[in-house]
């Protein structure tokens, strides 16, 4: 019988060892997944950062050549600098998908113990993708109608926003007569 309890007992140890040492792993496996996701929020960050003097480029380029054409307060102007920004929206709406997706898929490495060791040692590591306020803000210029050309009385191109598109506002927007 006391062989038996040793046994045991030595397993029951080896365990609890066992188990330590995972959670070790863990904490290492969590940082090294909240430092990818940092990654992917800085490669965004970058991205527009280096598309914004891209994307003015392109505006003024319209610009220049819709005033050099005399069609500066024409409701072409403002519809060609919206496509050129809507380009733009769409290009950054996908960059995001695939950090999400990227995101998404470290994230799926974890299992139980991670979750229970995020949230008791490590409640200030963020599992997903949250760019910064400026980032946004950037973003909202490119998304904002453009108006420099219009009279008092004149209403601005929309602008529409990929970011805002879903598949059951699409359907809304269809009309069937198009597509026949």
């Amino acid at each position: 019988m006391t062989v038996f309890l040793a046994a045991l007992a030595g397993g029951a140890i080896g365990v609890l060892l066992t188990w330590l040492a995972r959670l070790t792993t863990v904490g290492r496996e969590i940082r090294a997944h909240d430092r990818a996701i940092r990654r992917l929020e800085d490669h965004l960050e970058r991205w527009v950062c280096d598309e914004t003097p891209r994307l003015r480029r392109e505006l003024s380029k319209l610009r220049n050549n819709l005033s050099k054409d005399n069609i500066f307060y024409s409701g072409e102007y403002g519809d060609r600098l919206a496509l050129a920004k809507e380009a733009a929206l769409q290009a950054y709406r996908d960059q995001e998908n695939v950090a999400r997706a990227q995101a998404e898929e470290i994230i799926a490495l974890e299992g139980p113990p991670h979750e229970l060791l995020r949230r008791w040692k490590y409640p200030k590591l963020r599992a997903e993708i949250e760019l910064p306020e400026t980032i946004a803000a950037i973003l909202a210029y490119w998304a904002k109608s453009p108006a420099k050309h219009l009279s008092e009385h004149d209403q601005p191109s929309s602008i529409d926003d990929p970011r805002q598109r879903t598949a059951e506002r699409t359907l809304r927007e269809i009309d069937p007569s198009e597509w026949e």
